[in-house]
């Protein structure tokens, strides 16, 4: 497991009460539970992987294992979004290239930024399975992030400039599943901020929306514009075109990502045919 700096780990104690005892004693017990588990079947699942589960859910074993059951399911019943292969490495490389989804950003509370330039997708001409791929990439492989899981995730939406004609390529039921894993996926998002969204596009956020928690509604903000955007958080290097900053550096980190993400797919296998059958295992909360 990488070193975090006193900056995280004082911030893992205060939101979630983490310490070094609390933390084996939680593995250990988590460690535990998977061995026995009678429909999903472990491979490979490292410390940091557990731990993103852990401190998604604040320690709450019980919905730790809630979280990483219905999470195991949605990604074997979703291969189109998170079955990643190597020939895939040069599509995913080309949309950051333009710019679409940057992720090297984080604000004074240590929280990972993730921009979505939608725009892009009308240059790139991306297929919607494409596009959720990529989200998709961006997302798994930030959960393997620790600081990631301690301070969490802000999102931010781009949605200037978009023509009607790239909403009529997206199936309102296919967004709808894809962010429906929000309610168990094991990440802490703090803001999702919505840039100039047209009024043509209303009706699928007011669909979306209702799939999330009251929590996380609370936590939408509809921005007008990027200068609004500036009274929420520090926008002085976040939307800046940075196709020129991409180099070799850029390239290794995201064939990291890929590597991660692929690695949050291959971790699980599920047993549908007893998950028809079988109960979830409990696992009691540690005072």
């Amino acid at each position: 497991m990488s070193e975090l700096s006193q900056f995280f780990l004082d911030k893992a104690l205060k939101d979630f009460g983490e310490d070094e005892t609390k933390r084996k004693i939680c593995l250990d017990r988590f460690r535990e539970w998977i061995v026995q588990h009678p429909f999903l079947t472990f491979h490979d699942l490292d410390e940091t992987c557990l731990l993103m589960f852990l401190r998604g859910r604040k320690y709450q074993m019980d919905k730790v294992c809630q979280s990483i059951e219905q999470m195991s399911i949605f990604l074997k019943n979703h291969p189109q979004w998170n079955k990643i292969t190597e020939n895939e490495m040069p599509m995913f490389l080309n949309n950051c290239k333009s710019g679409m989804c940057l992720s090297k950003f984080r604000d004074s509370d240590g929280r990972r930024i993730i921009t979505l330039r939608v725009k892009q997708l009308e240059d790139l001409d991306l297929s919607q399975d494409e596009y959720l791929k990529t989200l998709q990439i961006f997302l798994n492989a930030s959960l393997y992030e620790q600081e990631t899981q301690i301070a969490g995730i802000i999102f931010i939406f781009d949605l200037r400039g978009i023509t009607f004609n790239l909403i009529k390529k997206y199936s309102i039921f296919s967004l709808l599943d894809f962010f429906s894993q929000l309610k168990y996926c094991p990440i802490r998002i703090k803001q999702i901020n919505l840039i100039g969204m047209p009024t043509f596009a209303v009706f699928i956020f007011k669909f979306v929306k209702k799939l999330l928690s009251s929590k996380l509604q609370k936590r939408i903000n509809l921005i007008k514009d990027l200068s609004d955007l500036n009274e929420i958080m520090d926008t002085t290097e976040l939307l800046k075109d940075d196709k020129s900053d991409f180099n070799e550096e850029n390239v290794m980190i995201i064939d990291d990502y890929i590597k991660k993400a692929s690695k949050m797919y291959d971790s699980f296998e599920v047993d549908f045919n007893k998950l028809k059958s079988c109960k979830s295992l409990k696992l009691e909360n540690i005072d």
